[in-house]
């Protein structure tokens, strides 16, 4: 019984995140249903495996790019940075000294022209590696 559950902790449920990673990303790239995609990154974060700060890079990267596009409404922009920005948020929570999180929520912070968080962010993360 052991095997079985360390098989599904160690190899199956990591497979299952990454596998999920890679349909959000399919999802992100051709699917303008903001809606569809934020609940494809969920699915990822959902397994909460080593995938999670992957999923959570990838969905700040998809907010980034989403911005500036005019083919959707400002209220999805807004709800999919705010859910990249949450995510992000709690990344740094979670691995608080590691530089690199603190540049992805410095970046969404600065597209979200939130500059007081945007600067203190990038310089914790300048002070972590600099």
């Amino acid at each position: 019984m052991f095997i079985v559950f360390s098989l599904y902790f160690v190899n199956l449920k990591p497979y299952l995140a990454g596998k999920q990673i890679l349909i959000s990303l399919r999802e992100a790239s051709q699917n303008p249903d903001t809606e569809k995609v934020i609940s494809s990154f969920n699915d990822v974060f959902s397994y909460n495996t080593f995938g999670t700060p992957e999923g959570r890079e990838q969905l700040s990267g998809y907010a980034s790019g989403i911005i500036d596009a005019e083919q959707i409404s400002q209220d999805k922009k807004i709800k999919v940075v705010s859910r990249a920005t949450q995510e992000m948020e709690q990344q740094v929570k979670d691995a608080p000294n590691d530089a690199r999180y603190y540049i992805f929520l410095g970046t969404l912070y600065a597209r979200m022209n939130r500059s007081d968080e945007a600067i203190k962010t990038l310089a914790k993360a300048l002070e972590l590696s600099p």
